[in-house]
């Protein structure tokens, strides 16, 4: 049972994570002109990409149940 505890928490923590880069991303604002740097190069956010990773996060709490 300590191992399936330590696993969920472990997971709740990646989630967190995933929660606070989507709500920086959201921060940016649908129409912006701000982008994301990546080592390959720069990408601009815009409200397609931001309701696709809201959606996700319904996900990531639908599997964690």
């Amino acid at each position: 049972m300590k191992e399936f505890i330590r696993d969920f928490d472990k997971r709740v923590a990646e989630i967190d994570k995933y929660f606070e880069l989507v709500d920086k991303i959201e921060q940016l604002g649908a129409f912006s002109t701000n982008s994301i740097v990546f080592p390959s190069g720069e990408y601009t956010v815009d409200s397609d990409l931001q309701k696709i990773l809201k959606s996700h996060c319904y996900l990531l709490l639908y599997n964690l149940i």
